[in-house]
């Protein structure tokens, strides 16, 4: 039913234009975008909750793999809407997306098992199945409060999503109005945060899953690539005027770290809070993971795609470059969070051992 109403949703947004009263064009354009975004989060929540629940010991790689696929159909679908538009006008990328959506559709109805639990709980999966052992079984679960602790990890992915959603929606009319290049041309710019976000989705699932980095470190080095991604796409005129003129070029370099930092930020996040509410109050239960994931889901939605309301709000008042000054003061308060976080919880985790081995010290005594 999701791949239904995206499908319809597209192709009405297409289509709706065609009216000639703007108010109804807005009324129906704002209705249309709510049905595509709570479509969106269908369809992002319960694939995480599946992997969260039957592959909890590879859950970082395969989570990052899965994500990686969303990121990258992000950046490939600009691509090939600028083209689309750039070379048939507006209403035919939305039937584009309309019948790639249709076809996915059938694809998801015909590969899905049949199960009747797709959410962080076993408890109704097929009966004609081995139980998978899942890291909800055996150990004390713990209450459906959560820590108030995760706004901390939320606000750095947020302010991150924010940053990549404007950077998204700005790099096509910058380029095309300053320096005059095609809308074909910006499309295949974004192609490199496609490739970015394939390229960072792959290597946080790595990194997480092989421990070689705890997931505040990775969300610093995302934010870093983001801090360095958005001077490179928007070069400032105040680093002189050779760096400013460019843009046309440097901005291939930094769409790509953009790309490259939003997944190892974003992916991060999840184990982050996941992590940390199991630091502060105990084993996670599926009704605490889902609610996690949700709010994960939550922020990130708000933000990235309330990136274009804030790239107008920016437009209005301040040059790109500008602005990217200010986005780019936003990731230096999101990587300090993610040191000041790391820090936190490694002294939690430290004074959690600690209370762990007295009773035993006590028994040998």
């Amino acid at each position: 039913s999701s791949g239904i109403n995206a499908e319809y949703g597209a192709l009405s947004t297409g289509f709706v234009y065609l009216l000639e009263s703007n108010f109804a064009v807005l009324l129906l354009s704002f209705l249309l975008r709510i049905l595509l975004g709570v479509v969106t989060y269908a369809c992002n929540l319960v694939p995480v909750d599946f992997i969260h629940a039957h592959f909890p010991d590879l859950f970082d790689l395969i989570n990052s793999v899965s994500l990686m696929g969303c990121f990258c159909g992000h950046g490939i679908a600009e691509s090939v809407g600028c083209l689309l538009y750039d070379v048939y006008g507006y209403v035919v990328p939305f039937i584009f997306a309309a019948s790639l959506t249709f076809l996915v559709g059938i694809l998801v109805l015909f590969t899905f098992p049949d199960s009747g639990t797709y959410l962080a709980s076993q408890d109704k999966f097929e009966e004609n199945r081995e139980p998978v052992s899942s890291s909800f079984d055996s150990e004390k679960t713990s209450s459906s409060r959560l820590t108030w602790a995760l706004i901390f990890p939320l606000i750095a992915t947020m302010l991150i999503n924010a940053n990549h959603g404007v950077l998204q929606v700005s790099v096509t009319p910058f380029l095309h109005q300053n320096f005059g290049v095609s809308i074909s041309f910006a499309g295949r710019c974004l192609v490199f945060v496609a490739v970015g976000m394939a390229v960072g989705g792959l290597l946080t699932g790595v990194l997480l899953q092989s421990k070689i980095f705890c997931h505040y470190t990775v969300m610093a080095i995302g934010t870093f690539c983001l801090f360095v991604g958005l001077l490179l796409t928007f070069p400032s005129p105040y680093f002189g005027m050779s760096f400013y003129r460019m843009a046309p070029i440097t901005a291939f370099p930094g769409v790509f770290l953009a790309g490259l930092g939003d997944p190892l930020v974003t992916i991060s996040t999840l184990t982050a809070l996941y992590d940390l509410q199991e630091l502060k109050k105990g084993k996670l239960s599926p009704e605490v993971s889902t609610m996690i994931t949700g709010i994960w889901l939550n922020g990130y939605c708000a933000f990235y795609y309330g990136g274009p309301f804030i790239a107008g709000l920016m437009d209005d008042y301040l040059t790109y470059p500008d602005s990217a000054l200010i986005l780019a003061s936003m990731c230096a308060i999101a990587f300090i969070i993610c040191v000041v976080m790391r820090s936190v919880t490694a002294k939690i985790r430290a004074r959690n051992q600690c209370n762990e081995e007295t009773p035993i010290l006590r028994d040998t005594n």
